[in-house]
């Protein structure tokens, strides 16, 4: 978590929380570690409560918000791209851009009718394309984070049928890309988006 182990904390700041667990509104939003999941409990039960927005600390509070499962669903299964264009490329290989390698993956928009993200690209092309980077960077247990550069892990506002201590996030490793329901307790990244 950054260079922060107390994890208490959210910002840009080097030991700022980058992986949360998921957030919860326990009361009333007095809180902020029980507002952004900035807690190190390996009990998914000690993140109860209703959802409350990661998108609510950022700008405004009403603008940005948490992609649902069913929104990560659409973007990774079932949206039709036009020109029979992939939704997405998975670069947990690592692709080069300007010299850095970078682990993650990157989605599409629906109509995007250019390449697959190479290193023949520059960062400004590639957000003029409007093409999205995830991370991969892992997960947290506690303090401890593992996985960097191997899987990505991104929550979703929704909370998992399988009982009161899980949720959805979205995961994507060498081999899958799925949501998946996780432990609440587990240190996931967050990707806000926007209208």
């Amino acid at each position: 978590i950054g260079a922060n182990v107390a994890n208490t904390k959210i910002g840009k700041e080097a030991g700022d929380v980058d992986l949360f667990g998921w957030s919860t509104s326990t009361d009333g939003g007095a809180s902020t570690t029980d507002n952004y999941g900035i807690k190190t409990s390996f009990n998914g039960n000690d993140y109860p409560g209703d959802f409350y927005d990661w998108g609510k600390a950022v700008g405004d509070g009403s603008t940005w918000r948490t992609l649902s499962k069913d929104e990560w669903t659409y973007l990774f299964d079932t949206r039709t791209m036009t020109n029979s264009k992939a939704r997405y490329s998975n670069a947990i290989n690592g692709v080069t851009i300007g010299g850095t390698t970078y682990k993650g993956l990157f989605l599409y928009p629906d109509d995007y009718n250019g390449e697959v993200v190479s290193s023949s690209m520059t960062w400004d092309e590639i957000n003029a394309a409007g093409i999205v980077f995830l991370p991969a960077t892992g997960s947290r247990s506690g303090t401890n984070v593992s996985d960097v550069g191997d899987k990505g892990n991104y929550w979703s506002s929704t909370v998992s049928d399988s009982g009161s201590g899980f949720a959805y996030s979205a995961l994507f490793d060498s081999s899958e890309v799925i949501p998946l329901s996780n432990g609440r307790d587990c240190g996931c990244s967050v990707r806000l988006v926007t209208e």
